[in-house]
């Protein structure tokens, strides 16, 4: 799955249940569960498979219900070879401030602004190792950290190296308003449901 696509599901599946009224929000859910096997914040994850349930329930309005819901979620444009995203959807602004605003979660995410174990991660950023590696995987089912390639641990075994997915990132609240301005690698940004919807 697509590291942004996971990090706004929150939000995309807040708003579709906001927007659809509850009935119609179950009745998806229902769906989702017997097509796809999987919930709805994992079908909003995985847009594709969420996409073809909300096909058979809107047909030919099906893009036009997801550009808005996207459009509430995120706005995104080009930010100088990156792309740059503005989130203001609560569910997703929040996840992210508790992240960075987490001292231990926020140092992984700084030793991962380029390629590396987590093992190296923990000795870059001094962390106790049970505890960031528990952090991580939280960064991960968030959309906050991605698989990039493998190295080669001293006793021979194939490790999985991680980076950060977000490569800057401000927080603005103005009258209880939170909002988010990120910048994230382009190539990762292209293959997302959410970022192509709102930019085309």
């Amino acid at each position: 799955m697509n590291p942004l696509d996971v990090m706004v599901a929150r939000g995309v599946r807040a708003i579709l249940e906001e927007d659809l009224g509850r009935a119609t929000y179950r009745r998806i859910e229902g769906e989702v569960r017997k097509t796809c096997g999987m919930s709805m914040l994992e079908a909003a994850a995985d847009f594709a498979k969420l996409d073809l349930v909300l096909r058979r329930f809107f047909g030919k309005h099906t893009t036009g219900v997801e550009a808005r819901v996207f459009g509430r979620v995120l706005s995104a444009k080009d930010a100088g070879g990156e792309a740059g995203i503005v989130i203001r959807e609560p569910a997703v602004a929040g996840v992210l401030l508790e992240s960075y605003g987490n001292p231990a979660k926020r140092a992984i995410l700084d030793a991962l602004r380029s390629p590396q174990t987590l093992a190296g991660a923990i000795v870059t950023a001094g962390l106790p190792k049970a505890s960031t590696y528990n952090r991580a995987r939280d960064l991960l089912r968030d959309g906050l950290l991605v698989t990039s390639g493998h190295s080669q641990a001293r006793d021979g075994r194939r490790v999985a190296a991680y980076v950060a997915t977000l490569t800057g990132i401000t927080f603005e609240s103005r009258a209880n308003n939170l909002t988010v301005s990120a910048r994230m690698p382009m190539d990762i940004a292209l293959r997302s449901y959410a970022f192509s919807s709102v930019v085309g």
